[in-house]
């Protein structure tokens, strides 16, 4: 059991150092809107703290997750979605 929390954990840490790598951390200087989206919606459920949200490229995959690693929350958005809800941009909040 141990062997497989030590191996969860590696591919835990293997995940965001690839994001925090290859991804860009959406900030109020980098991408301001889609922050400003990022703390509505944390407000609207009632999070006090926004987890960290990054943006990368997937080659072609629409797609959006979130993941915590050690007491600290993740969003991911791949930008191939967030080009593709540019005309309703609504549907990001979800």
């Amino acid at each position: 059991m141990l062997l497989g929390l030590i191996g969860f954990l590696f591919a835990q840490s293997a995940l965001i150092a690839h994001l925090r790598g290859n991804g860009v951390r959406i900030t109020h200087e980098q991408f301001p809107d889609l922050h400003a989206r990022l703390l509505y919606c944390c407000r609207q459920i009632g999070m006090d703290t926004p987890p960290d949200a990054f943006l990368i490229h997937a080659g072609g995959a629409f797609n959006a997750f979130a993941t915590r690693f050690l007491q600290r929350n993740f969003v991911v958005l791949f930008s191939d979605l967030v080009d593709a809800l540019e005309d309703d941009p609504e549907a990001i909040n979800f």
